[in-house]
């Protein structure tokens, strides 16, 4: 199975209710989860409603929206205690090199908004081995 990118996931973690910054998202995102944080608060994990490439280009867009957050859902963006970008990849054992790059201009980006970055690697999925209902990634 070859080694593939699979998405970029935008996480945050504060003690405030993260409504309004989830509001102020909107249909760019996906919201995948909200729950109470551990501690006091919410975490809030989104995807991008649609695709922008790469890594690179979906932190980008990322970066785009929460630059252009209303006041009151830009205050909870900078009271965050963790704004992390998780890039997923799922591997393989093809190719036998695999590259990911992310620009220096999104990596300055992402410092400017005060964001960290993640590489999640996800097992290698097999098809014919999983159920729908094993919990396994990409079933």
């Amino acid at each position: 199975m070859d080694i593939k990118f699979l998405n970029v996931d935008l996480e945050v973690e504060s003690t405030a209710d993260l409504s309004p910054l989830v509001a102020a998202l909107g249909d760019d995102v996906f919201l995948l989860q909200i729950r109470p944080a551990d501690g006091d608060g919410d975490l809030a994990t989104f995807e991008l409603a649609e695709e922008h490439g790469g890594p690179d280009g979906r932190i980008l867009e990322f970066c785009d929206l929460i630059e252009r957050l209303p006041p009151e859902a830009a205050e909870l963006w900078r009271t965050a205690h963790r704004r992390t970008f998780d890039i997923g990849y799922e591997c393989g054992d093809t190719p036998p090199v695999f590259e990911s790059k992310l620009t220096h201009p999104t990596i300055r980006r992402v410092a400017d908004l005060g964001a960290s970055l993640t590489t999640t690697i996800y097992p290698e999925t097999d098809p014919e081995h999983q159920s729908a209902d094993d919990g396994g990634v990409g079933g």
